[in-house]
């Protein structure tokens, strides 16, 4: 899974950071990203930018996290331009070469579970408990 924070904001610039969580159950040796990003990385740590094309980023490990072991979670931080003044979350996430998502973020106002009716009349009648 991937999660974008954002670190620090000002006006003009802000600073980020990307984590990668590694659910598999075996290690990743070696890791490259790729995202959509609608703003400029003026500076990046723990990782290095292998290409930019337009708004495309690819980024790869640094030599000393290239190994995520399984449930393990590394990151990478970065400066970045805002074109508008307003950061946008990066898109269209790849790891090693394979889509991923981003981790949901938690709804502020959950909805509470439908759940069956007292009466034993189980589906027919549904209470909003």
């Amino acid at each position: 899974m991937i999660d974008f924070s954002i670190v620090n904001d000002w006006n003009e610039g802000f600073t980020g950071s990307l984590s990668i969580e590694n659910l598999g159950t075996t290690s990743i040796d070696g890791w490259t990203i790729e995202f959509d990003a609608p703003f400029e990385i003026t500076n990046l740590w723990n990782g290095e930018i292998v290409s930019q094309q337009g708004n495309r980023y690819v980024i790869r490990n640094a030599a000393w996290n290239s190994m995520i072991q399984s449930a393990e979670t590394i990151s990478f931080g970065f400066n970045g331009k805002n074109p508008n003044g307003m950061t946008v979350e990066p898109t269209n996430y790849r790891l090693n070469g394979a889509d991923v998502q981003r981790t949901p973020a938690i709804p502020s106002n959950p909805v509470e579970p439908i759940t069956p009716d007292d009466t034993g009349d189980e589906g027919n009648e549904l209470n909003h408990g």
